[in-house]
Protein backbone atom coordinates (compact mmCIF):
# COMPACT_ATOMS: atom_id res chain seq x y z
CA UNK A 1 0.00 0.00 0.00
CA UNK A 2 2.98 2.45 0.92
CA UNK A 3 3.86 1.69 -2.73
CA UNK A 4 1.25 2.69 -4.30
CA UNK A 5 0.85 5.79 -2.48
CA UNK A 6 4.94 6.56 -2.93
CA UNK A 7 4.10 5.97 -6.78
CA UNK A 8 0.71 8.71 -7.01
CA UNK A 9 2.84 11.27 -4.79
CA UNK A 10 6.02 10.94 -7.33
CA UNK A 11 3.25 10.86 -10.51
CA UNK A 12 1.62 14.45 -8.85
CA UNK A 13 5.07 15.64 -8.35
CA UNK A 14 6.47 14.91 -11.50
CA UNK A 15 3.73 16.34 -13.15
CA UNK A 16 3.17 19.55 -10.97
CA UNK A 17 0.58 20.69 -8.34
CA UNK A 18 -3.07 19.70 -9.41
CA UNK A 19 -4.76 22.52 -10.38
CA UNK A 20 -4.23 26.01 -11.74
CA UNK A 21 -2.61 28.64 -9.08
CA UNK A 22 -5.78 31.07 -9.53
CA UNK A 23 -5.07 32.64 -6.72
CA UNK A 24 -2.05 33.93 -8.04
CA UNK A 25 -3.99 35.71 -10.72
CA UNK A 26 -1.47 34.89 -13.01
CA UNK A 27 -2.57 35.85 -16.59
CA UNK A 28 -2.03 33.43 -19.96
CA UNK A 29 -0.08 36.26 -21.73
CA UNK A 30 0.17 34.09 -25.25
CA UNK A 31 -3.81 34.08 -25.33
CA UNK A 32 -4.30 37.33 -24.56
CA UNK A 33 -4.80 39.82 -27.11
CA UNK A 34 -1.83 41.78 -28.55
CA UNK A 35 -3.61 45.47 -27.98
CA UNK A 36 -3.32 44.54 -23.95
CA UNK A 37 -0.11 42.93 -24.18
CA UNK A 38 1.15 46.33 -26.04
CA UNK A 39 -0.51 48.28 -23.35
CA UNK A 40 1.13 46.36 -20.80
CA UNK A 41 4.70 46.58 -22.17
CA UNK A 42 4.08 50.46 -21.94
CA UNK A 43 3.67 50.89 -18.60
CA UNK A 44 6.38 52.96 -17.07
CA UNK A 45 8.69 51.57 -14.25
CA UNK A 46 10.16 54.40 -12.41
CA UNK A 47 11.87 54.28 -8.97
CA UNK A 48 9.72 57.37 -7.90
CA UNK A 49 6.06 58.09 -9.03
CA UNK A 50 6.57 61.76 -10.68
CA UNK A 51 5.63 64.19 -9.24
CA UNK A 52 1.59 64.59 -8.90
CA UNK A 53 0.87 61.40 -9.32
CA UNK A 54 -2.28 59.44 -8.30
CA UNK A 55 -1.35 56.40 -6.49
CA UNK A 56 -3.62 53.81 -6.92
CA UNK A 57 -1.93 51.19 -4.31
CA UNK A 58 0.31 48.23 -3.99
CA UNK A 59 0.19 45.67 -6.55
CA UNK A 60 2.27 42.26 -7.30
CA UNK A 61 2.65 39.92 -10.36
CA UNK A 62 3.90 36.38 -9.96
CA UNK A 63 5.88 34.17 -12.22
CA UNK A 64 5.32 31.16 -11.35
CA UNK A 65 7.02 27.33 -12.27
CA UNK A 66 3.66 24.92 -11.69
CA UNK A 67 5.16 21.58 -13.53
CA UNK A 68 7.77 19.85 -13.87
CA UNK A 69 8.26 20.97 -17.93
CA UNK A 70 7.63 24.62 -17.02
CA UNK A 71 10.64 27.13 -17.36
CA UNK A 72 11.97 28.73 -13.91
CA UNK A 73 10.30 31.35 -12.83
CA UNK A 74 12.09 34.76 -14.05
CA UNK A 75 11.90 38.75 -12.95
CA UNK A 76 11.46 39.55 -16.66
CA UNK A 77 7.90 37.29 -16.58
CA UNK A 78 7.08 38.51 -13.16
CA UNK A 79 6.62 42.61 -13.96
CA UNK A 80 5.45 41.66 -17.50
CA UNK A 81 2.50 39.89 -14.79
CA UNK A 82 2.92 42.93 -12.80
CA UNK A 83 2.33 45.45 -16.16
CA UNK A 84 -0.48 43.50 -16.90
CA UNK A 85 -2.18 43.97 -13.73
CA UNK A 86 -0.95 47.61 -13.96
CA UNK A 87 -3.13 47.88 -16.89
CA UNK A 88 -6.09 46.27 -15.46
CA UNK A 89 -6.02 48.83 -12.62
CA UNK A 90 -5.85 51.50 -15.45
CA UNK A 91 -2.29 52.56 -13.92
CA UNK A 92 0.06 54.61 -16.13
CA UNK A 93 3.26 53.44 -14.42
CA UNK A 94 4.42 51.34 -11.51
CA UNK A 95 7.16 52.58 -8.98
CA UNK A 96 9.89 51.12 -6.71
CA UNK A 97 9.08 47.16 -8.18
CA UNK A 98 11.48 45.08 -5.78
CA UNK A 99 11.22 41.59 -6.23
CA UNK A 100 11.33 38.08 -4.36
CA UNK A 101 11.91 34.79 -4.81
CA UNK A 102 9.48 31.76 -3.53
CA UNK A 103 10.35 27.87 -2.89
CA UNK A 104 7.83 25.26 -3.20
CA UNK A 105 4.33 26.43 -2.06
CA UNK A 106 0.99 24.43 -2.03
CA UNK A 107 -0.34 27.36 -0.82
CA UNK A 108 0.61 29.27 -3.99
CA UNK A 109 0.80 26.31 -5.84
CA UNK A 110 4.29 26.64 -7.47
CA UNK A 111 7.22 24.95 -7.13
CA UNK A 112 9.92 28.09 -7.34
CA UNK A 113 8.42 31.46 -7.74
CA UNK A 114 9.36 35.19 -8.00
CA UNK A 115 7.21 37.86 -7.59
CA UNK A 116 6.90 41.87 -8.15
CA UNK A 117 5.91 44.13 -5.81
CA UNK A 118 5.48 47.92 -6.87
CA UNK A 119 3.16 51.15 -5.82
CA UNK A 120 1.07 51.69 -9.17
CA UNK A 121 -0.20 55.31 -10.07
CA UNK A 122 -1.82 57.06 -12.74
Amino acid sequence: MKTIAAMTLSVIMLAGCIGPNSNLGIADVGSMPAPIVRQAWAVQVTETPPKGATMLGPIDGTSCKNKAWDPLPTEAKALEQLQIKAVALGAAGLSGVQYAKGEFSMATNCWASITASAMAYM
